[in-house]
């Protein structure tokens, strides 16, 4: 049921086929390397999968557009975590999820949406679906750009970690154990 609701999403916009997978599968790993409760991987599988749901409400003039949005439009994506945490609010076994649908999109330093938490007070779990899902975007083909390679992807995380988007020590983490894997 998870993953047929998370394609619903990725059915509108097929420049974001496969993210919603590829996401939960890198949280999960990245709540490992975090020494995470094992409970914590379901709980990032959904939310991998999940996060996005409320982009279904998003007009495609907006969800699709090839290039930057207005100042509105921009207001309008960013309901989409407060929708998602609508969508899924009925569903009870969801309940550990919502959190991090909901502040998803928060920063490190206070500056995101929709609530403008900072620091510790975004769910450990939320902090871990935004790297992973920057992580993915950035290495993913889109419509208004190209898509980076891996290396260029973790520099550039990183840097957007030193500016204040991420939690640094979860990127820490993140980044010497990706960068252990392209290694490979």
């Amino acid at each position: 049921m998870v993953r047929s609701l998370a394609l619903s999403v990725e059915a509108r916009d097929q420049h974001t086929g496969g993210h919603c997978r590829r996401l939960g599968k890198l949280a999960i790993s990245l709540a490992g390397w975090l020494d995470l409760p094992e409970a914590n991987g379901l709980i990032c599988e959904r939310a991998g999968y999940l996060h996005d749901i409320g982009k279904i409400g998003i007009p495609d003039s907006i969800l699709l557009k090839p290039s930057s949005l207005t100042r509105s439009k921009w207001s309008t994506m960013r309901d989409h975590p407060t929708i998602s945490e609508q969508i899924l609010r009925p569903l009870d076994f969801l309940e550990p999820v919502l959190p991090v649908v909901r502040h998803h999109h928060e920063r490190w330093d206070g500056q995101g949406y929709p609530d403008s938490l900072a620091g510790r007070r975004i769910p450990l779990i939320a902090r871990v679906i935004q790297v992973a899902d920057a992580y993915d975007a950035l290495t993913s083909q889109r419509p208004y750009r190209q898509m980076l390679s891996p290396a260029t992807a973790l520099d550039l995380i990183q840097t957007e970690a030193a500016d204040g988007r991420f939690d640094l020590g979860v990127v820490k983490i993140f980044v010497n154990r990706m960068a252990v894997s392209l290694s490979r």
